[in-house]
């Protein structure tokens, strides 16, 4: 919802927003006028959840007052630049964050050895740190090569007989994967990484901004 305190204003912001045409997040004018909102504008943007936006406008103080007694933000611009940065960010927070893994320790096998568990052999890496931090809880790789082997979550980190949930740069620990089959060799590089989540940014921009 738009109010402007005159109509070529308002013609203005009402072309640039013509130019939003992402397809993730829907941006919908449901009221544009000339001039404060009016009760029924606010009781409206509090029954359909709408964003209420003000140009260059003196909102009357009793206007104020039952916006917030309704739990209306208005929204005061009187620069067209920061109204349209403030709806991008508000458009932008709707999108869904993306999710990278960002490399954070590596090291390399200096031993293969299997352990019964639950009757079973479990193939176990003995694993020298050569940067880094290996995290239990972090994504974990297998090179061989350029042949990736495994991609996935760690079963277990021993140093010793002691259960850990990380080790540091020139540490040795031994590591077993959930997958019985994927066996080790020496020489193996083994790298951790963990889910790095990046808040988006809507794709707009308006001609000029």
């Amino acid at each position: 919802m738009l109010n402007s305190d005159v109509d070529g204003t308002l013609e203005a912001i009402l072309n640039i927003l013509d130019t939003y045409d992402s397809k993730e997040v829907e941006l919908e004018l449901v009221k544009f006028d000339v001039g404060p909102p009016s009760e029924s504008d606010i009781e409206l943007a509090k029954d359909l959840g709408l964003l209420l936006y003000c140009f260059n406008i003196e909102v009357p103080v009793g206007l104020r007052r039952f916006a917030e007694r309704l739990g209306v933000e208005i929204n005061h611009f009187n620069v067209i630049y920061r109204l349209v940065e403030d709806l991008k960010s508000r458009l932008s927070d709707c999108l869904p964050e993306e999710v990278t893994f960002e490399q954070v320790g590596e090291g390399h096998v200096i031993k293969c050895f299997s352990v019964l568990v639950e009757r079973k052999k479990q193939p176990v890496a003995g694993v020298l740190v050569d940067w880094g931090v290996l995290n239990k809880s972090d994504s974990l790789r297998v090179l061989r090569g350029t042949d990736v082997i495994y991609e996935g979550p760690i079963r277990s980190m021993q140093v010793g007989t002691q259960a850990v949930s990380s080790v540091n740069r020139n540490e040795e620990v031994g590591i077993a994967l959930p997958n019985e089959k994927i066996t080790f060799k020496l020489d193996d590089i083994i790298e951790t990484y963990k889910e790095v989540k990046v808040k988006r940014r809507i794709e707009w921009y308006p001609p000029g901004f």
